[in-house]
């Protein structure tokens, strides 16, 4: 099935619309999923398209919801021969994807712990989680991280706090972040 939808990828000839009508867009190298497929087949179109997107060969149009562009020209062959590397990358991203969401769960319950604004949604703090985890997986250290918490708290959520108390969050998600990765 994968020849397949790589043939129907390098031929460049599905294009459609969201509203449903099927045109050819050659030209501009654009390959879309198409209701033409089957359920199933949609699906592994669709799950194709993401794997090639995320690895680089391919970029969505702007503007159309499912329409993807090819980056580079390839032969059918060399596509195949790339097919086993997409696939471990995409085993890795799913690692990573996972890790991730256990590691942004342990840090929004630290952060929620904090009770910054009592009696908040849980989902509150999760832009300063997501910070956080960006910044300690680029390996920043306690300093950089206060600070980015300072900004965060102090310009995002209009906070008065001070450098020092923004310190000690930011030693207590860096104490955190050692503890799980048990460094």
């Amino acid at each position: 099935m994968k020849n397949k939808l790589l043939e129907i990828l390098y031929n460049q000839i599905l294009f459609c619309s969201d509203n449903g009508k099927s045109i050819i867009e050659n030209p501009n190298f654009v390959v879309q999923e198409t209701h033409k497929f089957s359920s199933k087949t949609r699906k592994e179109v669709i799950s194709l398209f993401k794997e090639l997107n995320e690895v680089g060969f391919i970029d969505k149009v702007s503007g159309e919801k499912t329409a993807y562009r090819i980056k580079s020209m390839m032969s059918i062959q060399e596509l195949n021969s790339l097919l086993p590397k997409f696939k471990e990358t995409m085993n890795q991203k799913k690692k990573l994807d996972k890790e991730y969401k256990v590691h942004f769960s342990s840090l929004r319950d630290l952060i929620n712990s904090w009770n910054l604004i009592p009696d908040s949604p849980p989902d509150e703090f999760d832009s300063i989680s997501h910070m956080c985890l960006r910044l300690l997986y680029r390996g920043v250290d306690r300093k950089k991280l206060g600070a980015a918490l300072y900004h965060e708290l102090s310009t995002n959520y209009g906070y008065s706090v001070n450098k020092h108390s923004t310190d000690v969050l930011a030693k207590q998600i860096f104490e955190w972040w050692l503890r799980i990765n048990k460094v």
